[in-house]
């Protein structure tokens, strides 16, 4: 639970290495972290479906939609153990959204939002993860892309669930 309410230290660990040698707060920060470079930092992504340039969530405004990424993430664990797996995979994929959304971290978002969701799956014993999920390499990489691009959250978060879906086991 440490690791999915806080990613920081496990990017930490998994970026400093990689990280510029100038710019070692990229690893385990925020992007917002007042006093370093991110500060101030935003990002985005190329969409595929008309190129045009889709940005994250502002910087300033990462460290409040924290606390609702958190607050999904205890909600998942506070499931009774006989709620049914559908309902269950439902709320691990909401927090998936969540993350993807705010985009917190300048690089390594992707990785950190699937460890996030195989760390839930597998805490949560009706479900089961398939032996075809892995963090990398990652063949649903365009199809989480595309879910992510769908007009609107209730969209998006359906499609990510169909995508999702297919790497966990009831």
């Amino acid at each position: 639970m440490k690791f999915i309410a806080d990613p920081r230290e496990v990017h930490q660990r998994l970026y400093e290495a990689l990280t510029p040698e100038n710019h070692q707060e990229y690893a385990g920060n925020y992007r917002g972290t007042p006093g370093t470079t991110l500060e101030w930092r935003r990002c985005g992504v190329l969409r595929e479906d008309d190129n045009s340039f889709q940005e994250f969530l502002a910087p300033h405004k990462i460290l409040g939609w924290l606390k609702t990424l958190s607050d999904q993430a205890h909600k998942i664990f506070k499931l009774p153990h006989e709620t049914s797996s559908d309902i269950v995979l439902s709320e691990i994929v909401r927090l998936f959204y969540l993350f993807g959304m705010i985009h917190p971290f300048l690089d390594g978002n992707g990785h950190i939002q699937r460890l996030i969701f195989s760390a839930c799956v597998i805490e949560r014993n009706s479900l089961q993860l398939s032996r075809a999920w892995t963090i990398h390499p990652r063949p649903y990489d365009i199809e989480i892309k595309l879910a992510f691009e769908a007009p609107t959250p209730a969209v998006r978060l359906a499609a990510l669930r169909r995508v999702l879906a297919a790497y966990v086991l009831f």
